[in-house]
C-alpha cells in the first residue's frame, strides 16, 4: 500500500515529515539510513524522492532538517551505497548514519 501526500513538507526546523510509507511483513532485516542531501527547493525535494522510492527494497522515507543540514532517512532493505549513487543523480549526497530501524 503506497501512501502519498498531497503537498510535499515545509523544510522547518522542527522535525522529521514522512513522505510515504510501504510496509511489509518481514521487518527483520530492515536498517535506517541517514543521507545528507544539498536540496534548496521543493522541486529537488521531489526529484530526490522519485530518485529514492524506486529503489527495491525501500520501506520508508522521511526527510529531515536540522539547522543546516537536509536529511532523508530511509528505512528498508537496501544497499546504503545504492540510495548515494541514485541520489547523486539530482543532487550531492553523503551517508551520515547507517544501523537498525527503529521505530517499527
Amino acid at each position: 500500500m503506497l501512501q502519498w501526500l498531497t503537498q510535499l513538507p515545509s523544510l522547518s526546523p522542527e522535525g522529521a515529515c514522512t513522505i510515504f510509507t510501504i510496509r511489509h511483513v518481514d521487518l527483520a532485516c530492515q536498517q535506517q539510513v541517514v543521507v545528507k542531501v544539498d536540496i534548496y527547493s521543493y522541486e529537488d525535494i521531489e526529484k530526490a524522492m522519485l530518485e529514492v522510492i524506486h529503489l527495491s527494497g525501500v520501506e520508508s522515507v522521511s526527510l529531515m532538517k536540522d539547522t543546516m543540514d537536509v536529511e532523508l532517512a530511509v528505512i528498508g532493505d537496501v544497499d546504503p551505497a545504492d540510495i548515494v549513487v541514485r541520489l547523486r543523480k539530482c543532487c550531492y549526497a553523503e551517508i551520515v548514519t547507517t544501523g537498525p530501524a527503529k521505530g517499527w
